[in-house]
């Protein structure tokens, strides 16, 4: 099961985390989830009456079909439940070029997570593979229609600043991931370093076998920025 961290629900006043720039926010996929996880137990023991009124005599086998077809409460606990998390919050804010109150508001959006996270561990989820943010200060779409101010950017010609909100947001994050495995000690909670991989990517793209100034415009047709 993967559900994706889109911006996530925030306080009615804030301008920028709402759902005009997303409606599957977080809250929604969570409850779109969760109408499945119980529509999904409804249909099991519905379908499993029906069939066995109607076909006694294949008990066994009929049982067995709707066990593979049909999800069980064991299967959602035995599933891995993946976040990718934060780009789109921390983008919303860049967008807006209100990036030091969005210093203040990290917490907000991780203990936000967190609270989903806690749902579902209640509904039974004990494996999540969480993913940190991207580089986003890398994106050459971002760099282009949302520039920042002249002589931040880092060696490799990456805004420093938008990097440096990613990366302040991951450690946050990473500290959240920590303290709930003390407090699910019987669940796993696996932290991905994704930010690493996409900045090694993005950087050293002749190492794998792509050419900076193509990669560059990959999310922008015709912008090159390298």
């Amino acid at each position: 099961m993967v559900l994706t961290l889109l911006p996530v629900g925030p306080p009615s006043d804030s301008p920028i985390l709402n759902k005009t720039f997303n409606s599957l926010t977080l809250d929604v996929q969570l409850s779109q989830f969760e109408q499945f996880r119980e529509r999904s137990f409804e249909s099991y023991h519905e379908g499993r009456h029906k069939l066995l009124t109607v076909c006694f005599n294949f008990r066994s086998a009929i049982t067995n079909e709707l066990k593979n077809r049909l999800p069980w409460s064991m299967d959602y606990t035995r599933a891995l439940y993946t976040f990718d998390i934060g780009q789109n919050d921390l983008q919303a804010w860049i967008i807006s070029k209100k990036q030091e109150q969005l210093k203040t508001y990290i917490p907000t959006i991780i203990n936000e997570f967190a609270s989903v996270l806690e749902k579902l561990h209640k509904g039974g989820a004990r494996t999540f593979w969480v993913h940190n943010t991207s580089p986003f200060g890398c994106l050459s779409v971002i760099v282009k229609f949302f520039p920042p101010a002249p002589n931040i950017t880092d060696k490799s010609g990456y805004v420093k600043s938008y990097n440096k909100i990613a990366q302040d947001f991951n450690k946050q994050l990473k500290v959240k991931v920590s303290l709930l495995r003390t407090q699910f000690q019987e669940a796993m909670l696996v932290f991905v370093d994704i930010y690493s991989v996409k900045y090694s990517l993005i950087n050293e793209a002749n190492k794998h076998g792509k050419q900076v100034s193509s990669f560059f415009s990959f999310f922008l047709k015709g912008v090159n920025y390298s």
